[in-house]
């Protein structure tokens, strides 16, 4: 399969959804789902990114389930750093070290499914739950709040999503 290039999906994007640009443009997981890599470098791919700031696409660009070994590549030599890096977060997945380097490089860890996930799913009733259940009751707050305000309170900011009118 040939790559169109960065601008050119996001151009695509802009144009599906109506828009002239994007306040936060995110370069994902720098491997395909079935774990080969691209055929292009990551920082090839940043410079393309870059070009969507410098073309008035993107105010920001940031990236999503990026490792330390690969933000190190693109950093090291990017005119414009990540803004952000959003990945899976909660406490059943705290990523401690990456969550420190990227503080250390003003990269704001973004935490997407900060309930928690199908991990979590499995692993529902663990001992994760009974704190978070226990600090819930005590401070009279719902367990969704507890883990909400644990991502903030550990440096991250959250993302969330609802099917249920009555949560948004």
């Amino acid at each position: 399969v040939d790559d169109p290039g960065v601008e050119a999906v996001c151009r695509r994007s802009l144009e599906a959804m109506g828009l002239t640009y994007f306040d936060l443009y995110l370069v994902h997981a720098p491997f395909m789902t079935d774990g080969t890599p691209f055929k292009k470098s990551l920082q090839d791919i940043w410079r393309e990114a870059e070009g969507l700031v410098d073309a008035g696409l993107a105010k920001a660009i940031g990236v999503s389930n990026w490792r330390i070994s690969d933000l190190e590549q693109v950093c090291e030599g990017a005119r414009v750093k990540p803004v952000c890096n959003q990945l899976e977060a909660h406490p059943y997945l705290q990523q401690p070290k990456l969550l420190s380097w990227c503080q250390a490089h003003g990269i704001l860890v973004t935490a997407y499914s900060p309930l928690g996930s199908i991990v979590q799913e499995k692993l529902r009733g663990g001992p994760v739950d009974a704190v978070v259940a226990k600090v819930a009751e005590r401070s009279g707050k719902t367990p969704g709040q507890v883990l909400l305000r644990w991502n903030l309170q550990t440096g991250r900011g959250v993302l969330t999503t609802t099917s249920k009118p009555e949560r948004l």
